[in-house]
């Protein structure tokens, strides 16, 4: 599932549902002490062409690319726990405006799990894995130019590496992309690291 905050509506994928705030109050005082009154609704919208968890969702201009994920079951591994049956590179645009999905070329390869941020109207897709075993960790960056609706990959010297992670959070200040946290795939060790990226350089 992905929640994010978009246009001053919530908007929930894996159900398909947006709430929208109808008014927002807070008193003064220090940020301590703030109580905040929120009265909203929930709207259902058009299912998902593909339901999918542990994809990514960004706000790229008036839209959001929904990139990813896992479209199977989580099933019993042979490393004794649960995990994803099936993946895709699958990519769809949601409009919150119309309530409506577009589909838009596939991803350049398989991944969930990952994080991804926009930048100048392009959502960089971030770390991940797939299904292969042992579990990697995805160090290519795939980039998707929202004006377009194409795909492309940065050059390898741009790859996230050392820093591929599975897990992480990802978003962008100016024209850097930062990419936080996550966990590596071999001992499943968290880690604190920050790693970030300029687009304009």
């Amino acid at each position: 599932m992905s929640i994010f905050f978009f246009l001053s509506s919530l908007s929930i994928f894996g159900t398909a549902t947006i709430i929208t705030p109808t008014a927002v109050a807070a008193t003064t005082g220090s940020t301590t002490s703030k109580k905040y009154l929120y009265q909203y609704s929930w709207t259902k919208v058009a299912p998902m062409p593909l339901a999918r968890s542990d994809a990514s969702a960004t706000t790229v201009g008036d839209k959001i690319l929904l990139a990813g994920g896992c479209v199977g079951k989580q099933v019993l591994q042979n490393w004794g726990g649960y995990g994803c049956d099936a993946i895709t590179k699958s990519a769809t645009l949601f409009d919150p405006t119309t309530e409506t999905f577009e589909a838009v070329p596939d991803m350049p390869r398989e991944r969930y799990r990952h994080a991804a941020t926009e930048v100048n109207g392009k959502v960089y897709l971030l770390g991940g894995t797939d299904l292969s075993y042992p579990e990697p960790q995805i160090a290519p960056v795939d980039v998707f130019d929202a004006k377009s609706k194409t795909w492309s990959t940065l050059p390898s010297e741009d790859n996230l590496s050392p820093g591929a992670m599975t897990d992480p959070a990802a978003f962008a200040i100016g024209t850097k992309l930062y990419f936080v946290g996550g966990y590596e795939t071999t001992t499943y060790n968290a880690t604190n690291k920050v790693w970030s990226y300029d687009t304009a350089t």
